[in-house]
């Protein structure tokens, strides 16, 4: 699932990026260890702008409640969002409470300093 962003534009920090594979506008990636979401559509190789800081929901591991502060992750692999930091990258911190049967989770994606 994509990432939808909650912010406006002049909120945000992006980059531009041509990127190996296409992606889908909202799909998140993983970077040199750092977590962007797509602004629009492209094919592969082709620049891309790239959000890399900014309110977003992201998709989020079912089961797990999580709470404003927490640190979340991206799991590449399932792609959703989880307090697991094990083999996992971090996104940044949740903004608002998301119960175990809740879909999406509010998080501010955060640059890795």
């Amino acid at each position: 699932m994509a990432g939808i962003l909650v912010d406006g534009v002049s909120n945000v920090r992006s980059l531009v990026y041509a990127h190996t594979s296409a992606v889908t506008a909202g799909q998140i990636i993983v970077i040199n260890g750092q977590v962007f979401m797509a602004v629009n559509a492209a094919d592969a190789n082709v620049l891309n702008v790239y959000i890399y800081q900014g309110r977003i929901t992201f998709v989020k591991n079912a089961g797990e409640a999580m709470a404003p502060g927490e640190l979340i992750y991206w799991d590449a692999t399932a792609g959703e969002a989880t307090k697991v930091s094990t083999d996992n990258t971090k996104i940044g911190i949740c903004l608002e409470d998301a119960a175990s049967a809740a879909t999406s989770v509010l998080v501010m994606l955060r640059e890795k300093i």
